[in-house]
């Protein structure tokens, strides 16, 4: 199965890091891409989009949208950043845009894993519905997530025994190998 993990924290060897990393050793080729090491611009509502079906910008994101749609799988490994996505995320995300008027089926299968510095579920209701309308417009379907309160600071992860229940949900979600 082509799984393509998108790591997104800006943060070097922060709680998401260690996560992707836990991913990699699980998942046989599985594609990484770390969002802080794509060159990106941001969607300046210019309607190309809308006319021509593609973007006007040729940059790092459009590389990554060749991979998203055609992924078998897609796992997300997010920080959460006042209730969403960090900045950078969010602009590949609002990239998305072309891909609105091109047909999709939807299927597939999208998955997150999340931290974040609060406690409570609350903290991560707001990382989910940005990233289920993002698959909308990929052809992705948002089936589960894994979710850690309480991380904020680096290496914080492995208190929260983030490997052994990383790898529990690639099981459950038959992304393990």
């Amino acid at each position: 199965m082509r799984t393509l993990v998108i790591s997104c924290s800006p943060r070097k060897g922060g709680n998401c890091d260690i996560l992707t990393d836990v991913v990699k050793r699980n998942i046989d080729d599985a594609d990484i891409y770390y969002t802080r090491d794509i060159n990106c611009a941001a969607c300046d509502g210019c309607g190309c989009c809308e006319s021509a079906g593609i973007c006007r910008h040729d940059d790092g994101a459009t590389e990554l949208y060749d991979k998203i749609v055609r992924a078998e799988a897609i796992v997300v490994i997010a920080p959460v950043y006042f209730y969403s996505f960090d900045a950078h995320t969010k602009a590949i995300i609002d990239r998305a845009q072309f891909l609105w008027r091109k047909p999709k089926a939807e299927s597939i299968p999208l998955y997150l894993i999340s931290c974040g510095g609060q406690s409570g579920e609350n903290n991560f209701i707001y990382i989910q519905k940005v990233l289920l309308s993002w698959g909308i417009a990929v052809g992705a379907k948002y089936k589960d997530g894994l979710f850690f309160s309480s991380t904020d600071a680096a290496g914080e992860i492995v208190l929260r025994d983030g490997a052994r229940r990383t790898e529990r949900a690639l099981i459950d979600w038959g992304l393990k190998r």
